[in-house]
């Protein structure tokens, strides 16, 4: 599949590389289809979630692990069914990251649970105050980022 984009020009990629989302991403529901593209040579855990739709829209993205310690997304039955998720063992939950004040930081309320088999995802919302919407990640002053739990709901992704 071909997908043109502003950052990286003309892609050619597997089918492995595309990721669906049925209800599209928050504030961006008409954009459905995506491909995730690494964002370096390394194999590092940054990736690219990039519209297929759309050649100047792209998220940077981060496996939750690779980030957050401890980090945990319950979510409910009708959230794991629109990714076709039966077991937690085919999830991979990502979190969205972006620059802030120098500041690298992770929205932790709106994570991305993918079914890596089906190639389906799903933008949970957890409704938590005591879940941080900006987790530093890496800080301008150099800070160590603090472990972190979010959970919601029923099963635990």
């Amino acid at each position: 599949m071909e997908v043109e984009t502003t950052r990286f020009g003309t892609l050619t990629l597997g089918e492995e590389a595309r990721v669906y989302f049925p209800e599209g991403l928050l504030g961006f529901s008409a954009y459905r289809e995506y491909v995730m593209v690494p964002a370096g040579a390394s194999g590092g855990p940054l990736v690219w979630l990039q519209s297929c739709q759309v050649p100047e829209l792209a998220f940077a993205v981060c496996r939750a692990e690779a980030l957050v310690r401890g980090y945990r997304v319950e979510v409910r039955a009708e959230d794991l069914a629109v990714a076709e998720l039966t077991t937690p063992d085919d999830a991979a939950v990502y979190l969205i990251i972006h620059r802030e004040r120098g500041d690298v930081v992770a929205n932790l309320r709106g994570p991305l649970v993918i079914n890596e088999k089906r190639r389906l995802g799903k933008q949970v919302v957890i409704n938590n105050e005591r879940v941080p919407l900006r987790f530093r990640v890496r800080s301008a002053k150099k800070q160590a980022p603090e472990a972190a739990t979010a959970q919601t709901t029923r099963r635990a992704v």
